[in-house]
């Protein structure tokens, strides 16, 4: 289990329950990942709550790192229903970053506020660590531990973990994550717009996941959508990218495997499949994520 990720939501922008998401389903971001016994959770969308509950059932404490890419509510929403941030043995290090007018540990902490919710953060018997990052940062998971251990007495054995971020392309402002591990590493560019005329962003994100093992992209719209030849309006603005978008990063970055990702809410399992189908014959190293689908680097 050396660098292992597991899918528990790929949706984007709202939960869409239902007999037509059963194959892809139908929770908002969140993806585990293990390096060895180390958990990082990307997003904390409504596929969180489950796997919390499956992590609180190993009754162990735990030491782990959510990162978060923005504070949109379909990659936040699971947080505050998350049962080992109400127990004092854990311990969790919160990574995000400040936004176009706002600062991250406000805005975190704000989403459990009256009326909105009954408990507030600072309720939470968890020990959190809230980390805002720059864009362009790196880090090393093990030496940010190391040094929470300094202040307060404890050791974390955390791995060398190496985490390079870089902006996004979405309303209110975000971040990525690139995580390197033994040699190994994966890409989380979620919410983000490629549009034409930003060429120099197009070209550092293809930079930025050059040679990765794993890309996870949002890839929410058609290009057609995105253009607005379906429904007549177009997308641009919104903060999301085409499949064909991620195709031609992906294919441009040479990554290894690339994932379809933050499938779109009005997307039925066979639309959903016909795109990734679509997408498989421009980079057969294409799929579509699915929750419960388990990868191992």
């Amino acid at each position: 289990m050396a660098f292992k990720v597991k899918f528990w939501g790929v949706r984007g922008s709202r939960t869409v329950p239902g007999k037509d998401t059963l194959v892809y389903g139908g929770h908002t971001s969140c993806i585990e990942v293990h390096c060895n016994d180390h958990l990082i959770v990307l997003d904390a969308g409504s596929g969180i709550y489950k796997l919390m509950d499956e992590i609180a059932k190993l009754g162990k404490p735990i030491c782990a790192d959510l990162m978060i890419s923005h504070l949109h509510w379909d990659h936040i929403i699971g947080l505050p229903f998350s049962k080992p941030f109400y127990q004092s043995s854990n311990i969790f290090c919160i990574h995000g970053t400040n936004g176009s007018n706002y600062d991250f540990e406000t805005a975190l902490k704000n989403i459990m506020r009256d009326p909105n919710f009954p408990v507030s953060f600072e309720d939470l018997r968890s020990k959190n660590y809230i980390m805002p990052h720059i864009p362009g940062e790196v880090f090393n998971l093990r030496e940010s531990w190391n040094g929470l251990g300094s202040d307060d007495g404890m050791s974390y054995p955390v791995p060398d973990i190496m985490v390079t971020t870089h902006v996004n392309q979405h309303p209110n402002g975000g971040i990525f994550y690139k995580l390197t591990y033994e040699g190994k590493s994966i890409c989380y560019a979620s919410d983000t717009e490629c549009d034409p005329d930003k060429p120099e962003f197009i070209e550092s994100l293809i930079q930025y996941a050059s040679g990765c093992d794993l890309l996870i992209m949002d890839t929410n719209f058609t290009r057609d959508e995105y253009e607005g030849r379906v429904d007549g309006f177009s997308k641009k603005g919104w903060g999301h990218a085409s499949w064909q978008d991620g195709v031609e990063v992906a294919k441009r970055a040479g990554v290894k495997k690339f994932c379809l990702f933050h499938h779109n809410a009005e997307r039925t399992d066979s639309e959903q499949a016909t795109i990734e189908q679509l997408a498989q014959a421009e980079f057969p190293a294409t799929f579509a994520a699915k929750e419960g689908m388990e990868i191992v680097l």
